[in-house]
């Protein structure tokens, strides 16, 4: 057995994340939602390589293989990307019961239209159980403050 990771570190403007299996984050401003991880994981493969869609993946019999993870190997290829995050902006640490659940354009109307990060996270989990709920969720989100 093993587990997924998505870690941010935030140093001033800098963004630091650290991610291995299938848990994700994801950059938002007011008009965009980005994806900034890419899920190990068998489907996620087969988009890459064109085999199936990313629509078709979301009802893949087998959409939760994953090939790496934290726990079953001594030794963890982790990915890493650096992003700047700007006031106003929003940077989304997720497991994948919310994005196998609820779709990343409602993601993204969920949180821009919050009027607090927790909100948004709470709000975001309670999508995730109304559609179902088939994964435990776990969210995250950092928002830094405008300086006045």
């Amino acid at each position: 057995m093993g587990t997924t990771l998505v870690m941010a570190l935030v140093i001033g403007q800098e963004t630091h994340i650290a991610h291995v299996g299938d848990s994700r984050a994801y950059h938002l401003t007011q008009d965009t939602i980005t994806q900034l991880t890419t899920d190990h994981s068998l489907v996620e493969r087969l988009i890459a390589t064109g085999q199936i869609s990313r629509e078709e993946a979301r009802y893949h019999p087998q959409s939760n293989v994953i090939y790496r993870t934290i726990g079953d190997k001594a030794k963890i290829e982790v990915d890493i990307c650096t992003i700047r995050l700007e006031a106003g902006e929003w940077l989304l640490l997720c497991s994948d019961g919310l994005n196998s659940m609820v779709q990343d354009a409602q993601i993204h109307e969920i949180v821009t239209q919050a009027t607090s990060p927790q909100n948004a996270c709470a709000a975001l989990i309670e999508a995730a159980n109304t559609a179902g709920g088939e994964d435990n969720t776990s969210v995250i989100i950092v928002q830094p403050e405008r300086l006045q």
